[in-house]
């Protein structure tokens, strides 16, 4: 085993040019599926933080009293997905308009009556916050005493089709630089057997057999694959660490942080770097030894 390490590096140091370019591949490939592991989590986040604030609001009809309002409120508490009601008389949010539009209180004189209509704000579970929110608001919409429905379903609608169309640029992409590596790895493992096809034809007529002439081979595979993982996963770290905190300031909720990947997604994109390097190797070896 000491021999093949020692071989191993030894291959790498006599051809440093390709074995720099193979790290440099596999390493950006790992950049790569780092940089859309990062926006698939952090997006994963953001979605679970914006569907907590998701409201509904429901705007009545004119006329109504307290048994009204009571009544509907009390068809609205038998549909399910509903957490939280909470009533808005037109006279607190005329109030609220007020604070917020203080520049333009006068304007509010020439209102001979409040024009704004009493309303509901309701809070959603967001496990209904997909298809089963269509359902809630047709239901609510056949309540009596509903003027109109509002939620902001098309904008999370949106933010899903974004969020799938990532996906599929990140298998594509992944994939094309996941073929790539294997592409560089294969060709720098291949080179180096030819550069010592001499020496390995007088190992196997000594009786050499295959795993000890190949083993030196899945070592220096095996340190293309942990260190291009290694250095992507770097890049992608550092990245993110100097990234001036404004740029990202004014899309995102005041309390949304970004994070890095998890020890388990990064575990599992440095085996996949490594599961690279052993398909080039694999690749290269049975076309040279024809094992």
């Amino acid at each position: 085993m000491f021999y093949s390490l020692e071989k191993g590096i030894s291959d790498i140091k006599n051809h440093k040019f390709l074995a720099f370019s193979t790290i440099i591949t596999v390493s950006f490939a790992a950049l790569i599926i780092s940089i859309f592991m990062l926006i698939f989590v952090n997006t994963g986040k953001l979605m679970d933080s914006l569907k907590k604030n998701v409201k509904i609001m429901i705007y009545l009809k004119a006329g109504g009293g307290e048994k009204y309002f009571l009544s509907i409120e009390s068809e609205i508490s038998k549909i399910k997905g509903i957490e939280g009601i909470n009533f808005i008389s037109k006279e607190k949010a005329l109030n609220n308009l007020k604070t917020k539009a203080d520049a333009y209180a006068s304007l509010f004189e020439f209102f001979e009556k409040n024009p704004l209509p009493d309303a509901y704000q309701l809070t959603i579970s967001p496990e209904y916050l997909s298809d089963n929110i269509k359902t809630i608001v047709e239901k609510l919409e056949n309540i009596e005493g509903i003027e109109d429905v509002l939620y902001a379903q098309k904008w999370i609608e949106k933010f899903n089709d974004i969020f799938s169309l990532l996906k599929l640029l990140a298998i594509a992409v992944g994939s094309i630089f996941f073929a790539a590596s294997i592409f560089f790895a294969a060709n720098t493992i291949r080179l180096v057997l030819y550069s010592r096809r001499e020496e390995i034809e007088i190992m196997r007529l000594v009786g050499a057999d295959d795993s000890f002439i190949t083993t030196p081979f899945y070592i220096q595979s095996l340190i293309y694959g942990i260190l291009g993982g290694v250095i992507g996963i770097l890049i992608a770290y550092i990245s993110l660490k100097i990234m001036p905190a404004n740029i990202l300031k004014g899309f995102l909720p005041g309390t949304f942080s970004i994070g890095f990947l998890n020890l388990n997604i990064l575990a599992k994109i440095i085996l996949g770097s490594v599961f690279v390097g052993w398909c080039g190797c694999f690749i290269s070896l049975k076309q040279f030894l024809k094992v």
